[in-house]
């Protein structure tokens, strides 16, 4: 018995594909359009800075050290201050005798007031400082006239050993030690701006030679089809063999396949370099970057990026000028001279 094609289950299956497949074609496209965005290799490096996590928290640590600076500071050389006062009274009943006498002894009270303060500390020479000095006042009540006395006194001693943690101690070796950290932070600091300069180079210049390259492929690909239409030509007039005219196709067929890889190309590294300037990969979708560069113009574009980032460097420095008076200059100079020194381009 033979069974029509409606009642086939396969039958109906392959219906219903082909017609969900031309809805999804005939579908109108709602894409979104693309947009381009001009950018210098110094517009970008700046916008990879400043979305830079990394280089955001790392930024902290200079402060954060400098910080703990003062803690070790504050240890060993913040001086001292004391304040103390006292006070005394002494009184005796009037109409007392002396012993063994008929004399008798005048009431006598008496006040006394003790005003003392002192400062000390330690240099950073090694030497110990003491300044103190003292006030006193006492008033002596009788049956005489009220007598007030004033007396008072200062000191200062100032020891500084000759042998004995003249040259160093376990203050100015924290220091010391506290200073390289600082030093270590900001060199960190400066590595993780120099790298991500580094890598937003490489990215905008691989990029300016996947424009380049996809530029001449597509020349590639019309001089092909340019030869293709001239070869059909000579066939038909009979000047040229048909071999030829299918040795042109498979040029055309080999210069789009080329141009097809190019174009990929082109987008690895678009999102490479979107990679590098934000986080979220999602707000540059829709943007297509085009360099406004060429390689040769963007050696001197990025050093004039180098340059527009030597004020966030400096006020990393700077934060830390205080730890090393004698040095800071010193050091923040060579810093910022390995930050705009030229390096090779890839």
């Amino acid at each position: 018995m033979k069974h029509s094609r409606t009642q086939n289950p396969l039958y109906a299956l392959r219906c219903i594909f082909f017609m969900l497949a031309a809805m999804l074609l005939g579908a109108p496209s709602h894409s979104a359009e693309i947009q381009e965005k001009p950018l210098s290799l110094k517009d970008c490096v700046e916008i990879a800075l400043a979305d830079n996590l990394t280089l955001q928290i790392e930024s902290y640590q200079p402060q954060f050290e400098l910080t703990t600076m003062s803690a070790v500071k504050g240890g060993y050389y913040d001086p001292v201050y004391s304040f103390n006062y006292s006070l005394n009274e002494f009184s005796s009943p009037r109409g007392s005798f002396i012993q063994g006498t008929a004399q008798r002894i005048d009431s006598f009270e008496q006040q006394s007031d003790r005003f003392s303060s002192g400062l000390n500390g330690q240099l950073p020479t090694g030497a110990n400082y003491d300044i103190s000095g003292s006030l006193n006042e006492v008033n002596t009540l009788s049956d005489d006239p009220q007598s007030v006395n004033y007396s008072g006194n200062f000191q200062l001693r100032l020891t500084q050993p000759l042998l004995k943690n003249a040259w160093i101690d376990q203050g100015r070796l924290n220091i010391k030690l506290q200073t390289n950290i600082i030093d270590g932070s900001i060199l960190d600091y400066q590595r993780i701006i120099e790298n991500v300069i580094f890598s937003v180079e490489q990215a905008y210049h691989g990029l300016i030679a996947a424009e380049q390259t996809v530029a001449v492929q597509e020349k590639a690909v019309e001089l092909a089809e340019r030869l293709l239409m001239e070869n059909r030509k000579r066939v038909e007039i009979g000047t040229m063999a048909p071999l030829d005219e299918k040795q042109a196709e498979a040029q055309v067929a080999s210069s789009r396949a080329s141009l097809l890889e190019q174009q990929r190309q082109r987008v690895v590294a678009q999102t490479r370099l979107k990679n590098l300037l934000s986080r979220d990969l999602m707000m540059w979708a829709e943007v297509e970057i085009k360099p406004t560069e060429e390689l040769q113009r963007a050696k001197k574009s990025i050093f004039d990026a180098k340059v527009a980032i030597r004020a966030t460097l400096e006020a990393a420095t700077e934060r830390a000028t205080p730890a090393t008076p004698g040095g800071s200059s010193k050091r923040r100079t060579r810093i910022e001279d390995s930050l705009l020194s030229p390096r090779s381009s890839m």
